[in-house]
């Protein structure tokens, strides 16, 4: 039968409709998607790496330092503050739906195409997670490019795809560390193709950078990168699931991306009733065979490294759901191609993932994802009142840092990371040289009134949690703090989400007048 979304001519048009519907939708989540307090941090670092600070030596950064380079050469021109952030995520988000889309195009033709962009505007935890300052949207953006390439249309590839697609794949690991697994799977790939030559080359362009942020760390790199991970992630995970039944944690992560849930079940039913199903996926799968391979093999062992090590933070799983949505969109464009109503089993499949992502809608949204104001206008209204005292050299305390630096302000020494700057577990030596605060430094700052302001949550809480374990605070110094904030400073701002603190010089004798 002739089927429109298979013309030649008629899938720019789809294509373009999706980009369009993801980037529009892109731009009312950056909006109203919560606050989440690593997206300061992650700005904090994309501002010192332009003022010629390095990763791991000159402040804590738990990430290879991809993302703060990157976001830093573009926000140097545009300003530093949270809606430009959000607004480059938004554009490497809209990259990586692009990439998802024709990947599945490419794989599968355009009803595959088709279904990728339903499934991820289906999703409101992609919609949110994928616009915040996060290693998220690039990290995806890198690792479709990668897998787009190694499905290149011609049995003879130039020695420059291979080039590219490793390094694509190298650079996804650069930004989060535990897409080292896609970095070796591409690696082997190539191999196979009779590239090792042509991918080791883009590899070793990658080693070299590492093996010089490591030297020049001072010991830093392996703790803040793998030693940091390993006490935050994996030791937990014990409690976790001792605490909580892993039923429950296998429920919050598919109830977080219902519609590839489903549309993989109905898949599976078909696969089983349908032997004429099961011959054309046999075929198809075998005729790429390898790229099939990594593709699949990326998808599962990434989700399952992610839900080992955070089965409760099924947020970690949204870049390996850009991966697994096409490829279920894939397997469903092939089973259409082996029945006469293509139509008609678009439809169900469309519909079974319409239905599913009801519960993430209707029961997650509301509280998880996007709030009733928009969060970037809160923002911009807290470092405009900010602004307004002080001067441009005076620093700020706290872990709203993303607030210092659209007002201009600068950030103490050791609270760089903002959520994750104080620890209780690390000896005050230690602290120093891994670029930590320990209790004392705050409790220094507050009552020597070092630090001209402080902002705090509505609890009037400076920092929540101790890092690397995540363990929250003891409230004996919580309550030191608030009492040394109360004596030595002042409210200038309040709202229903931070306090600004700004000290009152007749209690702090430096000189300055108000």
């Amino acid at each position: 039968m002739t089927d429109i979304a298979n013309k030649r001519n008629s899938f720019p048009f789809f294509l373009l409709i999706g980009i369009l519907g993801w980037f529009a939708a892109a731009l009312f989540s950056m909006q109203f998607t919560r606050l989440n307090l690593d997206e300061p941090w992650y700005l904090t670092a994309s501002h010192l790496v332009m003022q010629m600070q390095l990763p791991y030596r000159d402040f804590v950064f738990t990430q290879l330092p991809l993302l703060p380079y990157v976001y830093g050469a573009i926000l140097e021109f545009t300003g530093i503050n949270l809606a430009t952030g959000r607004f480059v995520s938004v554009a490497f988000s809209t990259l990586a739906v692009t990439l998802a889309i024709a990947l599945a195009r490419r794989a599968a033709g355009n009803w595959a195409a088709i279904l990728t962009i339903i499934g991820l505007l289906l999703t409101p935890s992609v919609l949110c997670y994928l616009v915040i300052v996060k290693t998220y949207a690039l990290t995806a953006a890198l690792t479709l490019f990668a897998l787009y390439l190694m499905f290149h249309d011609h049995p003879q590839v130039s020695s420059a795809v291979p080039v590219i697609s490793s390094l694509a794949s190298g650079l996804a690991a650069f930004t989060r560390i535990s897409f080292a697994l896609l970095t070796v799977l591409v690696f082997f790939y190539w191999i196979g193709r009779g590239k090792w030559k042509e991918s080791g080359l883009g590899l070793t362009g990658l080693a070299l950078p590492i093996i010089g942020f490591a030297y020049q760390s001072n010991g830093n790199f392996f703790f803040d990168v793998i030693e940091f991970h390993q006490r935050t992630t994996i030791q937990p995970f014990t409690q976790i699931v001792a605490e909580s039944p892993k039923t429950t944690l296998v429920i919050q992560t598919l109830l977080a991306f219902t519609p590839a849930v489903m549309l993989g079940l109905v898949l599976l039913v078909i696969g089983l009733r349908s032997r004429t199903a099961r011959d054309r996926l046999l075929s198809w799968w075998m005729a790429k065979s390898r790229a099939n391979f990594v593709w699949l093999s990326t998808s599962i062992i990434l989700f399952g490294v992610h839900f080992v090590t955070w089965g409760n933070l099924w947020e970690y799983q949204v870049p390996v759901y850009l991966i697994i949505i096409p490829l279920l969109a894939a397997f469903a464009a092939v089973v259409m191609q082996s029945v006469k109503r293509q139509i008609g089993v678009f439809l169900l499949f469309a519909e079974v993932m319409v239905i599913a992502s009801l519960p993430s809608w209707f029961f997650q949204t509301n509280s998880i994802f996007w709030d009733s104001v928009s969060t970037v206008s809160v923002a911009a209204k807290q470092a405009a009142a900010l602004a307004q005292y002080g001067t441009v050299h005076d620093q700020v305390l706290g872990v709203y840092n993303h607030l210092a630096l659209a007002a201009g302000k600068g950030i103490p020494l050791g609270n760089e990371m903002g959520l994750f700057s104080i620890t209780t577990e690390l000896s005050p030596e230690e602290a120093r040289v891994r670029k930590f605060l320990v209790e004392t430094d705050v409790t220094r700052l507050l009552s020597e009134c070092s630090v001209p302001f402080a902002i705090t949550n509505t609890n009037q809480m400076l920092f929540m949690k101790s890092s690397p374990s995540g363990q929250p605070l003891k409230s004996p110094v919580q309550e030191l703090w608030r009492a040394w904030l109360q004596k030595n400073y002042r409210i200038i701002y309040n709202d229903d989400y931070t306090t600004i603190f700004q000290r009152r010089f007749d209690k702090c004798d430096d000189g300055r007048v108000e």
